[in-house]
This record gives structure tokens, C-alpha cells and sequence, in this order.
């Protein structure tokens, strides 16, 4: 006879851990802790879904806790890309849809604080990586850097106390490894509830795992190993199963023993001690279903530690190159360590002469870290075919040249599509081109046609979810799509649900007959995957639609989306919905304030007040964007409200202070001149000048809109989100003398 616990009609007891997981606060938290989490190049991909969710948050919270607790919740597919590693082989990444990356993010806070009372003492002693950053942190993980940079002491360390033998330990395939019977073993062992550890080890890895039917014509073939890679809560998942053999591990006295994530090094007073330790670290691995890689696996007498260390450091004193080697270098440039250093790297790399792995790291660093070359970024296209796994990194750098030169861009094109067995290789050079659209010739966009045409037919393991979106944006770009083939592609089962979702949130209006866009859009509302359900919500809320007269009892998430922008039905066309979109804005930034008083847009606007409607859109979908480009759409909406308000008010065209006529071009008088001088709109409406030339004041010293400063001539730096908090602390204030002229 079965307990009433397990009978039909009730709910099984819950566990204190499995509570903790569905609680509102955790959900929340998991939420806080994916927006701060710090892989930018892996972040790129799901950061434009985690900001549409963002303006239905509390309904999708809600709705993942009832599923949870009702044990409803089923995982979507997952979207593969495969970038190369140095070995020519694949590191297999894992987009996961938002409501599986919540749920993931949310278990993975609950295991993270069990392991944390279990390895704390250990953190910084003997473990350097994927800290956890403690219970209720608003970031999950510590900063890489600290951790690194306190591995390699900790090695120095040793070496300095007298332990010269070296064993360097690295595992295969170690994340795609991992079993989910020993993971949910180790979990039970660590304390986690049981029904945490069936939920995470029998429905959502299993599903998260499973081999797509991209590689063969079969059902879906469920893997019992392997977590995905790329989400922030894997890691920890990692570091539960790497505890078994830290725990032993840490007990050799006669050995030190220190491990930065799989990469694990042992220091010995002699080749007997560490020859030994080595046997058991074998031993402990295979226990637990992982295995050693071979030709990482070495012992040796080390003579210098720093051998041994990956460190990233710009020297001082760089020896300058020879002028006719520098001279495609920019004039700019010349005399900067730092760029030196690079250009030396670049030229080493593709040499293949004595390359270290330290020259990689460094390498990647540098990039990073210098302005972008347009010089450097031809030459990158050049170590891209000899080193494909550098390609993020050089993709990254090129997107960020200012002006890319025809020769530049002749070289990124020409490398598209030269790895065929590397398809995200395509999609992410793809990429970079698709970032300098506006400098693209005629004779580019003819040498595209047929690489992208090419990319579109691809499909199985000759394609992935990057190079199929990136493929279907470039193709509307160069050919005006037809709406039936857009649907076409919408529909087919092969095209990806994070395809869909790139397309749909970054397709241009004009290359879809705009009426036949928003029919497509209103069709994706009623889509089986959420994700789409929602960019579609989205999209057609920026293109200012109402919420359409279909079923939306799916997708609750979608309402919420159309009541946050004010397009409920039944909301009169006659009433401006700016004033509700500048309190959400002003809400989303932190910016504490009363009610905005309502203005009377179309009377101040008149012909500009759709434009200024579309800037305020455009706004509200990118209060978490940068700021950079932030202040460029708040300065182009607002540049329109001076002459507005100026001919509106009838003010004169003088100087109160000096009597003068203002400074006139063909447009009249100059807009600056009109906040600046004492006029007759500077007395009337003085927190309203105050905040335009504040606006202009930032916008001059933003990187967006002016690389170098005027008088400086140094390089602007990114506007920060303190800068424009603060500009937009006195934007309530200029409202008001707004509303005091034109009242709604």
C-alpha cells in the first residue's frame, strides 16, 4: 500500500533544498546573477533574449516556480555551436532557452551553497578556479584573475620551498565526460535534496544532453553523460565532481597539490613522490568516469618556474620593429608599447617559430586591450586560416576598426566559407562583416551573394544556429526577402529557435514589405518555443503595433510585453504613449522620481513626433544596453524637442546678456546656441537647458559619436552607466518645465 505521500492526488514532501530552488528570492537571484555574469564573447548570444524577458520578468519567474512545484516543467531544445580548438577537433557550446537557463541558474545556486561550506577553506590554498562567490552574491562566480593570478604564486611557492618535480594533470573532453549518475550521486553525498538531484540529473541533463537529429536521421538519442558547456552553472556542476578528487587529493602530505579548474599541478621534492601521487590522481579520476588526456600528462625537474606559468604582462621596453616592417601600422599608433607588443606577437604566431602558450594568452590579452588597428586586423585575417581557434578573438578586434579599409574587408570575405568543417568559423566571420554593413561596396556584396547563398543551403552538422541567423540577415541585406520565403524559413524544422530569435529582433524593416513583417511577426506570437514567442512581442512593440486580435493564452509573457510598452488593446491612437515610456526608462535606469507629468508631444512635436515616438521605442528596448548608445538615441530624439519648443514659444532670436543676434545656419538658429545663451527659452524653461547641455556635454565626450576628444586629441573613453545615471537625475526636472508649456 503506498504512503499517502506518493498516493494519486498528493504531492510528494519536498525537501528543504527543493523549496529553497522554487522560492521567488532564488528565481530572482538567478535572474541578477545571468545578467552580471562576465563571459562576454559566450554572453553575446542570449543577452538580446534576457532583455526582452526582462520587461515580463515577474510573469516568467512566477510561471517557472508553478511549473516546478507542479512538476510541469519541461526543458526546450538546446542550440549547439561548435567552436574549433587548437587540436583541430570541436569545443561543443550549449545555448540553452531563458526559462532552462533560469532553472539551471537557480539549481545551481542551491548546490553552490552546499558546496561551499565543504571547500571554502580550501579556496585560494589549493583551488584557484571557479570560486563561487558566495551565498547570496549577485555574482556567482569570482573574478578569474584573482584566482589565476593566485595559482601561479601558489606554484611559485612551491617551486621557491624546493619541490623542483612537476606533474602537470589534465582531463579529456572533461564537462562532455561527466556522468549524471555520479553527479547525482556526488550532489546526494554533498547534502542536496534528492528531488533537486533527479529533477537536474534525470529530466534536464539527460534532455540538455541529448544527440540532435543533426547528425543522423533518428529520434533524438538521450546521452546519460555530459553537462552543457558554456552556462554559468556548469562550473559548479564541474567542481562538485572534481571535490571527490580534491578531498583525497589534499590529504598527500608529501606532495602540493593545486588545481585551477581541470588543470591540475603537483609539486614533488623527487620523481618517486610525484610519480605516485600521479597513480592516484589516475586512479581517483576513473573512479568518478573521467580520464587523463596523454599528451598533456607529463612529469618533469622543472629549472624555471616561470616556464611552467601562463602570464600576461606588457613589458616596458619593446624593442621597435624596423620601419619598412611598421610602416602599414597607422601613424596614430606609432610609439605605443603596447601595440608593438602586438604587432610582434602577430608576426611570431605566424612564423610558428617557438610559439609558447603563454604567447597565445598574452596574444588574446593584447588584443583586447589596444585600439583596433586596421593594419593589425589584416594581418589577423592572415593567422585565421593557419589558427582557426583564434578566430573569436580576431573577429572581435576587427568589429571594433573604426574604418575598415576595402582590403580589409576583401580579406574577411574571402576567409568565409575556407573551413567548410568549421561552419561557426563562417557564421562568426559573417558576423564581422555583417558589423561593417554600412562600408560595404557594390563588388562586396556581389562576392557575398553566393557564400551566404551557399551557408543557407547548409544543413545537419554543416551548420549551426550562429551561421544560419548571421546567413538569413546578411541574405536580406543583400536581397530584399519575399515574405513567403521568410515564413518558409520560419517554419522549416531545421532552422534553429536562436536563429528565429536573431532574425526576428534584428531583420530591418525595409527588407520586409513592413505590413507583411508585422503579419509575420503577429503569427510567431502563437510559436511553440517561448523565446520566439517573445522577441516577436518584442520586435513589433518597437514597431510600434498594438497587442494584435489573437489568442495569446500560451504566452502570457507576451502581454506583459505589450502592456509594458502601453500598446494594450483599446489604447486610443490620439494619446501619447511617450510619457509612459519615459517613466519605464527612468524606472529601468534607477532613477527614483515622482510620476512624470504627462506633456503634450504631438503639440510640441508636430512632424517630429514620430521619430521622437521611435527613439523613445528604440530607448525603452535598450535601458540595459551601453550607454554609449543610450546617450545617442536620447540625443537624437531630444536634438528635435529645441526647435520644437523654440518656434513654439515664439522666442527671439537674441542674446539677453550682449543684445546680439544668435548664431544662425541654414536651419536657423543653431541649437546650442539656444540653451547656452541667455534667452528667451533659457528663462522660461531653465531645467530643460540645464539638462540639453548636459546631454551635449556627455554625447561630445562619448566613444560612440566622437572617437577622440576635440582639444585633447586623446581617445574618449565609453560613457559610463554612473555618467549617464547622473544626466538622467535632471532629465524629471526638464520634463516638468516641458509639462508647465505644453500640457496633455
Amino acid at each position: 500500500m503506498s504512503s499517502p505521500a506518493s498516493s494519486p492526488g498528493h504531492r510528494p514532501r519536498r525537501s528543504t533544498d527543493f523549496n529553497k530552488l522554487t522560492s521567488g528570492r532564488n528565481l530572482l537571484l538567478a535572474w541578477e546573477r545571468l545578467e552580471r555574469a562576465r563571459e562576454p564573447a559566450f554572453k553575446w548570444y542570449w543577452r538580446p533574449s534576457l532583455f526582452v524577458a526582462l520587461k515580463a520578468q515577474k510573469v516568467i519567474l512566477k510561471r517557472i516556480a508553478s511549473q516546478l512545484k507542479n512538476d510541469a516543467f519541461n526543458p526546450d531544445d538546446v542550440c549547439l555551436f561548435s567552436e574549433p580548438k587548437p587540436s583541430t577537433l570541436l569545443r561543443h557550446k550549449s545555448l540553452l532557452a531563458h526559462g532552462d537557463h533560469i532553472v539551471y541558474q537557480a539549481i545551481g545556486n542551491v548546490v553552490a551553497d552546499r558546496l561551499y561550506g565543504r571547500v571554502r577553506d580550501r579556496y585560494y590554498v589549493s583551488i584557484f578556479g571557479n570560486l563561487y562567490g558566495g551565498p547570496g552574491d549577485k555574482f556567482f562566480l569570482q573574478r578569474w584573475e584573482k584566482g589565476y593570478q593566485a595559482f601561479n604564486n601558489a606554484n611559485r611557492k612551491a617551486f621557491k620551498a624546493g619541490q623542483k618535480w612537476l606533474v602537470q594533470f589534465d582531463f579529456a573532453s572533461f564537462y562532455d565526460s561527466i556522468g549524471h549518475g555520479v553527479l547525482e550521486r556526488l550532489l546526494m553525498e554533498l547534502g542536496v535534496g534528492d528531488d533537486v538531484c533527479r529533477l537536474l540529473c534525470e529530466k534536464l541533463l539527460p534532455h540538455w544532453s541529448c544527440a540532435g537529429d543533426d547528425f543522423v536521421k533518428l529520434h533524438r538519442i538521450v546521452l546519460d553523460t555530459g553537462i552543457p558547456q558554456g552556462p554559468l552553472p556548469s562550473p559548479i556542476m564541474a567542481e562538485v565532481v572534481l571535490a571527490y578528487i580534491d578531498e583525497h587529493m589534499s590529504k598527500l602530505g608529501y606532495v602540493t597539490y593545486l588545481r585551477y579548474a581541470d588543470d591540475i599541478r603537483i609539486w614533488g621534492d623527487n620523481q618517486e613522490q610525484v610519480r605516485l601521487a600521479a597513480a592516484i590522481l589516475d586512479r581517483l579520476a576513473r573512479n568518478i568516469g573521467v580520464f587523463p588526456q596523454a599528451k598533456k600528462f607529463a612529469i618533469e625537474e622543472v629549472e624555471d618556474v616561470e616556464s611552467v606559468l601562463k602570464e600576461v604582462s606588457i613589458p616596458s621596453d619593446v624593442e621597435e620593429p624596423d620601419d619598412e616592417t611598421f610602416a602599414m601600422v597607422e601613424e596614430e599608433l606609432k610609439g605605443r608599447d603596447a601595440m608593438r607588443l602586438l604587432w610582434n606577437l602577430v608576426s611570431k604566431l605566424l612564423s610558428h617559430e617557438d610559439v609558447e602558450p603563454q604567447d597565445v594568452t598574452e596574444f588574446k590579452f593584447l588584443l583586447w586591450a589596444t585600439d583596433a588597428s586596421d593594419a593589425v586586423a589584416r594581418r589577423l585575417c592572415e593567422l585565421m586560416r593557419s589558427m582557426p581557434h583564434l578566430t573569436e578573438a580576431c573577429c572581435y578586434y576587427i568589429e571594433r576598426v573604426e574604418k575598415p579599409s576595402l582590403v580589409l574587408l576583401d580579406a574577411v570575405i574571402d576567409l568565409i566559407n575556407h573551413f567548410p568543417g568549421y561552419p561557426w568559423m563562417s557564421g562568426r566571420l559573417l558576423r564581422a562583416t555583417w558589423s561593417h554593413k554600412k562600408h560595404l561596396t557594390t563588388p562586396h556584396k556581389q562576392a557575398l551573394r553566393p557564400k551566404v547563398a551557399h551557408l543557407m543551403k547548409q544543413t545537419g552538422v554543416k551548420t549551426d544556429c550562429q551561421a544560419q541567423g548571421i546567413a538569413m540577415l546578411m541574405c536580406s541585406e543583400l536581397n530584399k526577402l519575399r515574405a513567403e520565403r521568410l515564413e518558409k524559413w520560419f517554419n522549416d524544422p531545421k532552422t534553429s529557435w536562436w536563429a528565429i530569435v536573431h532574425v526576428v529582433l534584428n531583420i530591418g524593416e525595409s527588407r520586409v514589405s513592413g505590413t507583411l513583417l508585422r503579419a509575420l511577426l503577429t503569427k510567431l506570437l502563437g510559436h511553440a518555443n517561448r523565446e520566439v514567442a517573445r522577441a516577436a512581442a518584442h520586435r513589433l512593440c518597437t514597431l510600434g503595433e498594438h497587442i494584435p486580435n489573437v489568442s495569446l493564452d500560451e504566452h502570457d509573457e507576451c502581454k506583459t510585453i505589450f502592456q509594458s510598452f502601453g500598446l494594450v488593446t483599446g489604447t486610443p491612437r490620439k494619446f501619447s504613449r511617450i510619457n509612459h515610456l519615459y517613466s519605464q526608462i527612468l524606472n529601468n535606469s534607477g532613477v527614483r522620481c515622482e510620476t512624470l507629468p504627462k506633456v503634450n508631444w504631438r503639440q510640441l512635436l508636430g512632424s517630429e513626433y514620430d521619430a521622437f515616438d521611435m527613439y523613445a521605442t528604440q530607448m525603452y528596448g535598450e535601458t540595459r544596453a551601453s550607454r554609449d548608445l543610450f546617450c545617442q538615441l536620447l540625443f537624437a530624439a531630444w536634438e528635435a524637442v529645441v526647435p520644437c519648443a523654440w518656434a513654439q514659444l515664439k522666442c527671439s532670436d537674441f542674446d539677453h546678456d550682449s543684445g546680439k543676434k544668435l548664431e544662425k545656419d541654414k536651419h536657423g538658429v543653431k541649437v546650442p546656441e539656444m540653451f547656452r545663451k541667455n534667452t528667451d527659452m533659457r528663462i522660461r524653461m531653465p531645467a530643460f537647458c540645464k539638462f540639453m547641455k548636459s546631454l551635449h556635454s556627455l554625447r561630445h565626450h562619448g566613444q560612440a559619436s566622437h572617437r577622440k576628444n576635440s582639444f585633447s586629441k586623446l581617445r574618449n573613453r565609453p560613457i559610463s552607466f554612473g555618467d549617464m545615471n547622473r544626466l538622467l537625475q535632471e532629465l524629471p526636472a526638464a520634463w516638468a518645465d516641458l509639462a508647465a508649456e505644453f500640457p496633455e
